[in-house]
């Protein structure tokens, strides 16, 4: 029977210390199976499901199974570039600029960021007008499935993303366990890259003694704001807009065409994760606000100044627009 020899083939893999992959979830729904999973020795990829893990484990198995020795050096390189370059900018700062993709993103080229870092994300990098205006200190990317995917959305992002970090002096910051196979795809970008390991439950502004971030539905959350405000104590964004009340498009935000592929290319990451994003999205807005709120609190309470340059939806941050 099936179950009893995928039981055998698992055992004699746990004593060779191997991971083991399950490409269909629906075939596996024992208790020896989940309590496999639950000790993370087995990895779902299996596209299909509804939850996103199957994206975190095509993206990280190669960093679970890199062994603790090569997690400290890869930390380790990394805690130095950032410290290094944090400590230089904030000798020559004293605001840190944050980057959506929001629609009032399109308004950029009217600002004047010269007096701060500028913190970019995601496809904005697509934009070389925007990019050259801005000229950011550091770009990022955090979700599985957008960047370090197989749709073509993630191969457009990455293209554009390789050619703006070869030509520029900027650093690139993702999550830790995106870190091994992206340096295994691009090592000349290695001395470009930091890769930032996850931990703890709670929001952390001090990258420098804590070189940390907490794993959030948001880049705002998990990399943009912890990291600027380990830069600096006044932070301001642009093109964090929310979704327009207008906008009757099934996205989760609205978001500015110079920050944006083609309809037909974003759409390809549905194709490649049907059991996902063809899902209700209400839950992960809720949630979304709820971190956003709870991340704001604590800035504020903490001493943080934030401000908006265009009037935002998201409703913690509807009292930050500053003229």
């Amino acid at each position: 029977n099936n179950d009893l020899r995928f039981r055998y083939i698992t055992f004699l893999n746990l004593l060779m210390g191997h991971t083991i992959i399950v490409w269909d979830e629906s075939k596996y729904k024992t208790l020896f199976y989940r309590i496999l999973k639950a000790v993370g020795i087995l990895s779902v990829v299996d596209h299909k499901i509804s939850s996103y893990e199957s994206d975190v484990n095509y993206v990280s198995l190669i960093h679970k199974n890199s062994g603790s020795h090569n997690f400290d050096k890869i930390r380790e390189n990394s805690y130095q570039l950032f410290k290094e370059k944090v400590t230089y900018l904030r000798t020559k700062y004293k605001n840190v600029y944050i980057f959506g993709r929001g629609p009032s993103l399109g308004d950029a080229t009217k600002f004047d960021f010269s007096d701060g870092v500028r913190i970019v994300c995601n496809q904005t990098v697509r934009d070389e007008t925007l990019m050259k205006h801005i000229k950011p200190h550091f770009l990022t990317a955090c979700d599985h499935a957008f960047h370090y995917g197989c749709s073509k959305l993630a191969d457009y992002f990455r293209n554009d993303l390789i050619k703006y970090v070869n030509k520029n002096n900027v650093l690139f910051l993702l999550p830790m366990d995106i870190y091994p196979l992206f340096v295994y795809h691009y090592p000349k970008l290695t001395e470009k890259v930091i890769g930032i390991p996850y931990k703890g439950t709670d929001y952390n502004f001090d990258l420098i003694n804590d070189f940390r971030i907490k794993g959030s539905v948001g880049i705002l959350q998990e990399i943009l704001f912890p990291v600027a405000a380990t830069i600096g104590q006044n932070v301001k964004m642009l093109g964090i807009d929310g979704k327009e009340p207008e906008d009757i498009s099934d996205r989760v935000w609205t978001y500015a065409s110079v920050a944006d592929y083609p309809e037909e290319i974003v759409k390809s990451i549905h194709a490649s994760r049907p059991g996902y994003y063809d899902n209700d999205m209400t839950w992960f807005e809720k949630l979304y606000e709820d971190e956003l709120g709870e991340m704001i609190h604590k800035a504020v309470q903490g001493g943080i100044s934030i401000q908006t340059l265009a009037p935002s939806f998201h409703p913690p941050l509807l009292d930050k627009y500053y003229r």
